[in-house]
């Protein structure tokens, strides 16, 4: 717990360990055959699995937040996405002007075809982290999350997709 240069030590390697720790995951899903043969990049990917996860369609805006991209960004993700026949933007039906994004049938069925592998590399990943452990690692990263202005939103947003598997027993 020494202080170099006015960081903590110890909070500059728990960052570094957990950019590392996400990089590594995102890397090993990136790598698995059924997301390569599909050409699914690490943003499409995120897209798809918040949409499969989602009861209600959200805006672009509204994914864009819960994803922590920029606008610029998830609308060339989404034109691609809209381009493979994966995504479709409808209009709200309160609000003509605000587009909803929804998965079509042909992505909710690539999501059908590789959630299961994703789910067992998962898996297997955190199953060395160890069942004790696991609920200790969610519960810091939680009162991680929640050190941020939309903490409660990003919070909200995973116990909504946690509800939603359960309710379709790890379906999408």
């Amino acid at each position: 717990m020494s202080d170099k240069g006015g960081f903590r030590e110890d909070s500059i390697k728990a960052w570094l360990l957990l950019l590392k720790a996400v990089d590594a995951v995102k890397d090993e899903i990136r790598h698995m055959g059924c997301i390569r043969a599909k050409g699914i990049s690490p943003g499409q990917l995120g897209v798809l699995i918040n949409l499969a996860l989602t009861d209600t369609p959200p805006t672009q805006m509204e994914l864009s937040r819960l994803l922590l991209v920029s606008k610029g960004n998830i609308t060339a993700v989404l034109r691609t996405l809209e381009r493979k026949g994966w995504v479709e933007r409808k209009a709200d039906p309160t609000d003509k002007r605000q587009k909803r994004i929804a998965l079509t049938p042909k992505g909710r069925a690539v999501m059908k075809s590789i959630v299961p592998k994703i789910s067992e590399k998962v898996y297997s990943i955190f199953g060395a982290v160890g069942e004790k452990n696991m609920g200790h690692l969610s519960e810091q990263l939680i009162s991680l999350l929640m050190v941020f202005p939309h903490g409660g939103d990003f919070m909200e947003s995973i116990n909504a997709k946690m509800r939603s598997i359960k309710e379709r027993r790890g379906g999408f």
